[in-house]
């Protein structure tokens, strides 16, 4: 989790999902998307920058010491979405029993129902296909088939479900139907490593092995706190056994890069900072640190299998970006108060470096076909519309998916996406898009 403070919002966790402007500009984002998806959709390939499928034989395969490495070209469109969404959940007062307080996560079922993990409930919300309000998972509570805070949803062995919860690091498997068949409740241990400092308490779920069966435990961020600026992170990744105390250590990764200042005890967190993004595959899992554009599959034993990678440069960090973040800091000191405003760090957190380009990545997502779905950072309140690049779990990469609204994507499962979306006055829905291959493909 980065320390930050996100200027798309205050608690740096929806960094894909810049808040609406009011009404005026909600129905020019409407318009522009119904242009945005006309064009995809009816453009030949290569009109306008706009391909269909791209041709595998433009990639350049190579081993290196048994790593299959794949570079693509960049520039095909994969699939893209339906102008408006096929199903739309959610309302301002509960009147439809669709009422959300935080979606902490989601999860597409193969006959396009959603179940939804909402924070604020403590429990996880069923809708069926016409979304309608079918069921409750849970509630409130310690004990088993309750929940404290979700963090996470996740597909299990076989067609279970799996809830993670923060703090308590609790995992509960149930049926498909929502029936609690148990608890689990890793306890991987961390060990202390001198002249470093911890971000965050332990630990980060990044979910399970959907048919090994192994939990995928992400300790904090380490920053050393020695040696010349920019000091990058590491992110230690085990894989725990649901069952007893195995534990095998997958290595550590990469995480955001720090800066440092004589007026600041601890390093400063550059602005727009690299993250590490982790997705359980069937066995093994797929990582990105958005420092290029490459997603890197891991297999048994977390060994490095195959690696996919686009040949496109990443974006530059422009003055109107940084014009921006200074601006929401001046905001916010404004909204809160000078006495909070110095409790939370503020002048310390505005006065981060930047970096010269923006992260590759920041999300990763897996679909049923094990096709790594890397999200594009999103520059905070001056884009309104996400990237996700496709790769195979050979490495090709098979193309770009647009995604243009404000939301934060949180399932892509049998040709639909499932992502949340706000409206101007904040409140939150949660909305289903089909997903069509471009014409000529």
């Amino acid at each position: 989790m980065r320390t930050e403070l996100d200027p798309c919002r205050d608690g740096g966790e929806d960094c894909l999902e810049p808040r609406a402007c009011g009404a005026s500009a909600e129905r020019a984002w409407t318009a522009a998307r119904a242009l945005v998806w006309s064009l995809l959709v009816t453009a030949a390939p290569g009109a306008c920058g706009v391909e269909g499928a791209r041709d595998s034989s433009q990639a350049t395969v190579t081993d290196s010491a048994g790593i299959r490495v794949v570079e693509s070209p960049d520039g095909s469109i994969y699939r893209v979405l339906t102008q408006e969404p096929v199903l739309a959940i959610g309302s301002v007062d509960g009147s439809d029993g669709a009422s959300f307080g935080y979606v902490a996560d989601g999860l597409l079922s193969p006959d396009r129902g959603v179940a939804v993990a909402d924070q604020l409930a403590q429990a996880v919300l069923v809708f069926d296909s016409s979304g309608a309000r079918a069921t409750t998972w849970g509630g409130p509570g310690q004990g088993p088939g309750e929940y404290g805070m979700i963090t996470r949803l996740d597909r299990y062995r076989g067609d279970s479900v799996l809830v993670t919860e923060i703090g308590s690091h609790r995992l509960s498997v149930l049926s498909r139907t929502g029936v609690f068949g148990r608890l689990i409740t890793p306890r991987p241990r961390l060990d202390a490593r001198p002249g470093f400092e911890s971000v965050s308490s332990c630990c980060i779920g990044w979910g399970a092995e959907t048919e090994g069966g192994g939990l995928l435990m992400g300790f904090p961020e380490l920053i050393p706190l020695s040696g010349p600026a920019p000091r990058w992170s590491v992110v230690r990744l085990v894989r725990t056994a649901a069952e007893g105390d195995a534990v095998a250590d997958y290595g550590s990764f990469r995480g955001g890069r720090y800066g440092v200042s004589t007026d600041a005890p601890t390093p400063l967190p550059y602005h727009y900072n690299n993250a590490v993004s982790i997705a359980p595959r069937d066995v093994g899992f797929g990582v990105t640190d958005g420092l290029s554009h490459e997603v890197r599959f891991h297999g048994a034993n977390g060994r490095l299998e195959t690696v996919g990678r686009i040949l496109r440069p990443r974006a530059p960090v422009t003055d109107r970006m940084r014009a921006a973040t200074e601006a929401y800091f001046d905001r916010e000191r404004a909204r809160i108060g000078e006495a909070m405003a110095e409790g939370a760090g503020f002048d310390q957190l505005r006065s981060g470096p930047y970096p010269d380009s923006l992260p590759a990545y920041t999300v990763l997502l897996l679909d049923e076909a094990g096709n790594a779905w890397a999200g594009s950072f999103h520059a905070p309140r001056l884009e309104q519309s996400a990237r996700f690049d496709v790769f195979a779990t050979d490495g090709r990469f098979l193309g770009s998916v647009l995604v243009p609204f404000e939301g934060r994507v949180l399932d892509v499962h049998a040709g639909h996406l499932l992502a949340v979306v706000r409206d101007e006055l904040d409140v939150q829905y949660v909305q289903v898009y089909g997903l069509v291959a471009p014409v000529g493909s």
